[in-house]
């Protein structure tokens, strides 16, 4: 669905969305979609898409502002931006509108998915939307996609995008251990969670192998772990090893974990360009 041109011409600019049974239609602006790979807009905070809602009644507004709002989580998660609500309109016998403060910027640079082909995203937020809901909160993923957001800023130094990135799986792995059940050996949680009544202890390594097990990914994390360690110790840290790949491999096993946690089944970009995953 989109836009079409005399010419014959066409940009698919209007997305409809089905969650749990209700219909949101977004539609983005077409100098926007055309601007690709939109280097006038990046780093910059823009109002290019809305969002529309047919036959809501009023006392509904709150429901359908928690659907968007939610909407604009995972379409921050497969944009590499901050999606957020700015305001709405409600028309009946003029309108009622509400207009907030919004901060955030357009950072796209290797999204899983491409806006102008936008099939498998349509299919990823239809098919994942009611998991993302049920474990929103437990597994604080609007905050794993604001960590992943600000480790993409350009300007921001590697040795800081990685430490944005290991903040990222602790929170992941910390979140996984309170959903898991398992118990810390101390009342605040400050020391590493305990499968057993015993003096076994999870360190980072393996409380993080096991996560990604549970989703059927197996990874060697000695490299994360070792520079997680020095960056720790040490802070900013010259190396010959490129960062950069380091921090490439990161984001590739956290956006497939991501994926695979909300049960997604489809094909999705990596973060390394040219490299997919599909998940059956």
């Amino acid at each position: 669905m989109g836009i079409e041109f005399p010419d014959g011409g066409c940009i698919r600019n209007k997305i409809t969305f089905s969650l749990l049974g209700e219909k949101l239609t977004l539609i983005q602006n077409e100098d926007f979609i055309k601007a690709y790979p939109r280097p006038t807009y990046k780093g910059k905070l823009l109002s290019v898409t809305k969002v529309i809602v047919e036959n809501v009644e009023e006392s509904k507004i709150n429901h359908y502002l928690e659907k968007i709002n939610d909407l604009s989580d995972l379409l921050s998660f497969t944009t590499e931006s901050q999606v957020r609500y700015q305001g709405h309109d409600y028309p009946k016998e003029g309108s009622i509108k509400r207009r907030s403060s919004t901060t955030g910027t357009i950072e796209t640079w290797r999204p899983p998915f491409e806006i102008e082909y936008p099939a498998e995203l349509v299919k990823f937020i239809n098919s994942c939307y009611d998991n993302y809901v049920q474990l929103r909160d437990s597994r604080q993923l609007p905050i794993v996609f604001d960590y992943i957001y600000y480790s993409l800023r350009k300007e921001t130094a590697v040795e800081i995008k990685l430490a944005m990135l290991f903040i990222l799986l602790e929170n992941l792995k910390h979140t996984y251990a309170l959903q898991t059940g398992y118990k810390y050996k101390d009342a605040n949680g400050k020391s590493h969670p305990s499968p057993t009544n015993n003096n076994d202890t999870l360190n980072f390594k393996r409380l993080l192998n096991e996560m990604l097990e549970k989703v059927g990914m197996t990874e060697d994390l000695n490299d994360i772990k070792n520079f997680r360690n020095d960056l720790i110790h040490e802070g900013l840290i010259n190396r010959e090893n490129n960062l950069f790949k380091l921090y490439e491999k990161i984001m590739n096993i956290v956006r497939e974990y991501i994926f695979r946690l909300l049960d997604f089944k489809g094909t999705f970009n990596c973060y390394t360009p040219g490299e997919q995953i599909t998940l059956p």
